[in-house]
């Protein structure tokens, strides 16, 4: 579904703010947070437009996807009742809040920064969502899952913050798929809920539920930005979950 033609827009955004991602100025910045932004949007709005024979699955009515166009927690409400399968080792929390900043950026650009690690950041998000939305990971419901989105327009990240919310990713993305095996309804359950059952089905160890538990209660601050660790620890926290990843893998 990657090369079809309804998802160039959303690839042009991407590719734009990777263009100015690169070039390190406090505008480039800004404009390349506010052009990942403008694609994640634009892919969740295609997703839910696209006839049920190309989806897959029922949408929204027309009404519905033109009633949500002028506000995005609505729009994110309609694309977690209609595509709740495809937010794939996403937190639609954390998108909303992502949004809000970059219409602070928009509105009140004046004299207000976006720091690189925060555009890093989102743009792991959308990269990963891009991938989820329009089948361009291969490998996502394996045990390792890789970006073809990443081949053709990607590079790494280019933070420790970035990197640390793409392996973040990754591993909810490969318990996502264990819990999918091993858990009937597991899209009822929260997160930690899935993680708990499977440590008590015996699928992970105590071990790693604690580490992932641990992970999560610092998530929002760290990806966010409002509390961000030092380097060091965030290099810790990306070690610990490569850890788990090849646990997982094995």
């Amino acid at each position: 579904m990657s090369s079809k033609p309804w998802t160039t827009g959303s690839k042009e955004l991407l590719s734009h703010a990777i263009d100015h991602l690169s070039k390190k100025t406090s505008f480039d910045y800004r404009i390349a947070f506010i052009s990942i932004d403008n694609a994640v949007e634009l892919a969740i709005k295609t997703y839910l437009g696209l006839p049920k024979r190309v989806r897959g699955s029922e949408g929204p009515s027309k009404k519905q996807l033109e009633d949500a166009g002028s506000s995005f927690p609505t729009l994110l409400d309609l694309f977690e009742k209609h595509a709740k399968s495809k937010i794939n080792g996403i937190d639609l929390g954390d998108i909303d809040w992502f949004h809000r900043l970059r219409n602070t950026l928009y509105h009140d650009g004046n004299g207000i920064t976006v720091e690189p690690e925060k555009v890093d950041s989102y743009l792991q998000i959308a990269r990963v969502l891009f991938d989820s939305l329009f089948d361009t990971t291969s490998a996502i419901g394996s045990l390792e899952p890789t970006s073809t989105l990443a081949e053709e327009t990607f590079e790494s990240p280019r933070t420790l913050l970035g990197k640390y919310t793409l392996q973040w990713t990754l591993l909810e993305i490969d318990l996502r798929y264990l819990a999918l095996q091993y858990i009937p309804n597991h899209l009822q359950f929260s997160f930690l809920d899935r993680c708990a059952a499977l440590e008590a089905k015996g699928i992970i160890s105590k071990n790693m539920y604690n580490k992932v538990k641990s992970l999560y209660a610092q998530h929002s601050d760290v990806i966010r930005g409002e509390k961000i660790p030092s380097s060091t620890k965030i290099k810790e926290m990306v070690d610990t979950i490569n850890l788990l990843l090849e646990e997982l893998k094995k």
